[in-house]
């Protein structure tokens, strides 16, 4: 049995494990990892819970006495017990912050500067490969900037619910670069104390004094972006309805907050970047401006030269996430991803942010009987918005809008072949309005792709004429083969009748004479006789 601080918990390992029962001893301090199973002591019961270890690496002692006398300790081992210390033995972050208790000494970067949490400058991010966790430094102590790696001796425990360290002793190794960490879903508990980087759209920013919040909507889920003072972030530069890029430090909640979220907090001005509108109907608008210099994509809110809503028919589209666009109702976008179910007038794609429709109509309609689960396509349309589900789709009216991956429009780089066989003009040629013409996309190779609608309704067309044809053959075919099926058996009725006439003898076909008429024998009663010849008048 092994004591947590929620209960006890039965750890199980059969001999496929290789765990000996001599590697455990009563009273070590383990990490250990397996697999969760449960074998309840009757039926609904929620009991009988215990960890399947897998093998002896699933056990890491940060603890206790160790029985194996050739076992050396690990240098990330973490520390002992409360009331232990560790201050000789450089431990790494994330077992300090498993140890919750004692002294303990870490090594690791600098990722927040002393001022960005209060106004006391004692409070520092560190972190190392494992994790990162606050640092609260002893009174009086310059604080080390950014990026300067450091040494830390002191007492791990916990603020606010938070991991922090309270150091005593501090010493500067160098310096060392930590590069943030990719989110693309709301953080959690794991990224606590952890330099991020986060992308997403602004939809609501409110001030509070000289701080701030934002919701930042990231792949349909919002996180919370915090501007605290010590960044000195003006608001005046975080645009609702803009694009966003965030560089930031994972924070927890307070423990009275009724918001649970965790909280993402940039450091300063040059963490933060703001992208372009998704009312920017220019098709090149750039970004706003990073106010700290960045440069995110050119275009529009993700990255494209597109347009926003009400854009004119004419512009190029804008390339969306399907868990956007909401955000982009009217607007001429272009959506890919896996085809996941096919329905009478379209489809829902994926595209990994969420699950979307698209709707196909006018000489689009006839596309559903070519599209497959599991395609790769790209779709350009309009968004609209469903009035009794509420939920955004695409509608497609151009058949040459549906292509497969890989052969979007503009690429120019794929050569048209024209009717004679020749290579024509590039597919970048063809204007920044034109259809996807490309060999890859679903119209390709079914005729001259300059002729307008030929495309998958073509393919129909000469599908059903083949068919046609087809059957015409086969019904000839048949037609022919009962012909001579007739002939064959008229033929051989023939012959059969000829062999029952009666000729007249040898002799007097030999000597040219008449030929007496043969007439059938009379029965007895009168009547011809059944086996009797049949008259033959000549």
């Amino acid at each position: 049995m092994l004591e947590t601080r929620a209960g006890d918990v039965r750890i199980v390992a059969d001999a496929s494990a290789g765990v000996s029962p001599a590697s455990i001893a009563a009273g070590d301090r383990l990490r250990l990892t397996g697999i969760v199973g449960q074998r309840a002591s009757r039926k609904g019961a929620d009991d009988g819970f215990r960890i399947w270890l897998r093998a002896p690496a699933d056990i890491v002692r940060i603890g206790g006495p160790d029985p194996s006398a050739t076992s050396t300790p690990s240098p990330t081992a973490t520390p002992t017990p409360s009331g232990g210390t560790t201050a000789g033995r450089t431990i790494s972050i994330a077992a300090a912050i498993l140890a919750r208790s004692g002294i303990v000494t870490i090594e690791g970067s600098v990722t927040a500067p002393a001022r960005l949490l209060d106004a006391s400058a004692r409070r520092i991010v560190v972190q190392d490969r494992t994790a990162a966790v606050e640092v609260l430094l002893p009174t009086g102590m310059p604080a080390p900037t950014v990026g300067t790696r450091i040494r830390v001796t002191g007492e791990t425990g916990r603020a606010y619910d938070a991991p922090r360290i309270r150091a005593s002793a501090v010493a500067r190794l160098g310096t060392a670069s930590v590069t943030p960490l990719e989110l693309r879903a709301a953080p959690g508990a794991a990224h606590e104390w952890r330099l991020v980087r986060i992308r997403g759209d602004l939809v609501e920013v409110h001030r509070s004094g000289d701080r701030w919040t934002a919701e930042l909507l990231v792949a349909g889920v919002r996180v919370p972006i915090a501007g605290l003072a010590g960044a000195s972030i003006p608001v005046a530069g975080i645009l609702d309805g803009h694009s966003a890029t965030f560089v930031g430090i994972v924070r927890r909640p307070h423990p009275s907050a009724a918001d649970r979220r965790f909280i993402v907090t940039p450091r300063s001005a040059a963490d933060v970047t703001i992208g372009a509108s998704a009312d920017d109907t220019s098709p090149g608008a750039g970004p706003s401006g990073g106010l700290g210099g960045g440069s995110p994509r050119p275009g529009g809110t993700d990255g494209s030269t597109g347009s926003g809503p009400g854009s004119a028919p004419g512009s190029l589209p804008l390339d969306v996430d399907l868990a956007r666009l909401d955000a982009h109702v009217g607007a001429l976008v272009r959506v890919s991803g896996l085809v996941a179910v096919v329905s009478p007038d379209g489809f829902r794609l994926d595209d990994g942010t969420a699950l979307a429709e698209v709707r196909l109509r006018g000489a689009a309609s006839g596309l559903g009987a070519s599209i497959a689960i599991g395609d790769a396509l790209s779709a350009v349309g309009r968004v609209e918005v469903d009035p009794a589900a509420g939920s955004a789709f695409v509608a497609v009216e151009d058949p040459a809008a549906i292509a497969l991956v890989g052969g979007v429009a503009g690429s120019g780089s794929d050569p048209v072949a024209s009717p004679d066989g020749s290579a024509g003009t590039q597919a970048g040629s063809q204007g920044p309005d034109a259809p996807d013409r490309s060999p890859t996309a679903l119209v390709a190779g079914l005729g001259e792709p300059a002729i307008p609608g030929f495309g998958i309704i073509g393919l129909v067309l000469v599908s059903l004429a083949s068919l046609l044809v087809t059957l015409v053959r086969r019904q000839r075919t048949r037609r022919r083969f009962a012909d001579r099926i007739a002939e064959r058996l008229e033929a051989i009725v023939g012959s059969a009748t000829g062999a029952a006439l009666v000729l007249q003898p040898a002799a007097a076909v030999a000597t040219g004479g008449p030929e007496p008429a043969v007439r059938p024998q009379p029965a007895r009663n009168g009547a011809p006789r059944a086996d009797a010849p049949k008259v033959v008048e000549r």
